[in-house]
């Protein structure tokens, strides 16, 4: 009985560290990807005033 308790509480906190490193995965993502849209809106500036 102790043993399951110990493994339900294990994959508890794994599951509460997989949740907090996804939304900060998440988070660096949509800012990599924003930079990225920006990058790309500044070279077609560039280009069309070249």
């Amino acid at each position: 009985m102790i043993n399951i308790s110990l493994k339900r509480s294990s994959w508890n906190i794994r599951k509460a560290v997989n949740r907090t490193v996804d939304a900060s995965y998440l988070k660096h993502f949509n800012q990599a990807v924003l930079n990225l849209e920006l990058n790309l809106q500044e070279e077609r500036i560039k280009t069309t005033n070249a």
